[in-house]
């Protein structure tokens, strides 16, 4: 980075896909595919995403937040989950366990 990120850099709608796995059972899995709108003051909201749980499909809100550091690291709320964001803001990615006992989740933004 030429200049030092900020949670700015993270700001608008993305699309979003992601996958989780329970690790505890090795072949519980879940897909998510949506639009995540970031605000660029640490809050997301993952809403509409449609979720598809083993063939039960849902479609539920989620919110968090997330800082970003000088080096585009990415951070949910309470480190949970660890990732980045590209220098322009149009691509970013996390990994990581929503909460202890959670599912490993990988997720993928593409900036609208």
């Amino acid at each position: 980075y030429s200049v030092a990120a900020t949670n700015s850099l993270f700001s608008g709608a993305y699309w979003a896909v992601g996958m989780s796995s329970d690790p505890s059972s090795n072949s519980d899995w879940t897909s998510f595919v949506g639009t995540v709108t970031a605000d660029g003051a640490g809050g997301m909201d993952y809403a509409p995403t449609t979720e598809n749980h083993e063939g039960a499909v849902t479609m539920p809100n989620h919110s968090d937040t997330f800082v970003i550091a000088a080096n585009g690291a990415l951070t949910t709320s309470g480190g949970s989950r660890v990732g980045a964001i590209t220098s322009d803001g149009k691509y970013a990615y996390l990994c990581g366990e929503g909460g202890a006992g959670a599912p490993c989740t990988l997720f993928l933004f593409v900036h609208k």
